[in-house]
């Protein structure tokens, strides 16, 4: 990959993943504010998080087993 392509694609990464994130989340809060306040937020955090959480765990006994079988 040329130095120029790395560079374009960083500016890419750097528009649409990152600053994109940031609007959503924004958004997403302000949506909720005017929905009914701030005090729903956490009744959505929580379940997403511990979501996250438990496809880490998965996919982390999984790569584990991976090495194991692998090794």
């Amino acid at each position: 990959m040329s130095r120029e392509d790395k560079y374009k694609s960083k500016a890419v990464t750097d528009t649409f993943v990152y600053r994109g994130g940031d609007w959503l989340g924004a958004e997403a809060v302000g949506a909720l504010r005017r929905a009914h306040g701030v005090g729903p937020l956490p009744a959505v955090a929580i379940p997403v998080c511990a979501t996250a959480a438990a496809v880490g765990v998965v996919l982390a006994r999984a790569a584990a087993r991976r090495r194991a079988r692998l090794a």
